[in-house]
């Protein structure tokens, strides 16, 4: 079963390659400055998010059912906007007195997809908890061009910041 689900994550991985990756696909300068800037506006409204102001990040996203999120602190995928608006007001109360880095790796867009690979460093003060902390994520989105504007359908965050190769 896990190496079923590895060759999946892997031709998935590649197909957003192919279609993405590809300049031949991307669009026009001003479709991708668009993209751009809405990258832009991810990177301030995560900061607010994680400064108790989830307004403009939940904005962000597809309000639909076809959405997905496989959050950093683990658990279950959640899927449809009103699992994952209830998870990210979970989330959000975590965090207190954050300051937030974030290192594009990748990114592109096509016709109707967007995608966005990044290193996410947080650095935060817990809302139960007087020290500082630090999490620094592996994330990779991605975007669906809709009516108003370019919106998250899926967002994946992990720690696994470190190569560990099995034994």
């Amino acid at each position: 079963m896990l190496n079923r689900i590895t060759v999946f994550h892997h031709i998935n991985l590649f197909l957003l390659f192919l279609i993405f990756g590809n300049p031949i696909l991307a669009q026009n300068s001003s479709s991708i400055h668009n993209f751009e800037a809405t990258l832009d506006e991810l990177d301030t409204a995560i900061f607010e998010f994680l400064n108790g102001d989830a307004k403009a990040f939940k904005s962000l996203w597809s309000h639909t059912e076809n959405i997905t999120i496989a959050g950093g602190f683990g658990g279950a995928i959640e899927k449809g906007w009103e699992s994952i608006n209830k998870r990210l007001d979970r989330v959000g109360a975590v965090y207190a007195k954050a300051e937030f880095n974030s290192e594009r790796i990748n990114y592109g867009s096509g016709d109707k997809f967007g995608f966005l690979v990044q290193h996410e460093q947080i650095k935060f003060y817990s809302t139960s908890n007087t020290l500082e902390s630090e999490r620094n994520y592996r994330v990779t989105m991605i975007f669906r061009l809709e009516e108003d504007g370019w919106k998250l359908i899926h967002r994946h965050a992990d720690a696994s910041m470190n190569w560990q190769a099995p034994e």
